[in-house]
């Protein structure tokens, strides 16, 4: 099953929240930088 990332790189670390976010499954919704999953 394939699931697709959603974040904005706003902040220039876009890459790195979306890593952080990808290993711990959360969903982080407060910055704007990682909006859910699919």
């Amino acid at each position: 099953m394939v699931m697709r990332r959603y974040y904005r790189e706003s902040s220039g670390q876009g890459q790195a929240v979306f890593q952080a976010f990808e290993k711990s499954g959360e969903v982080l919704n407060e910055q704007g930088k990682f909006t859910g999953w699919e």
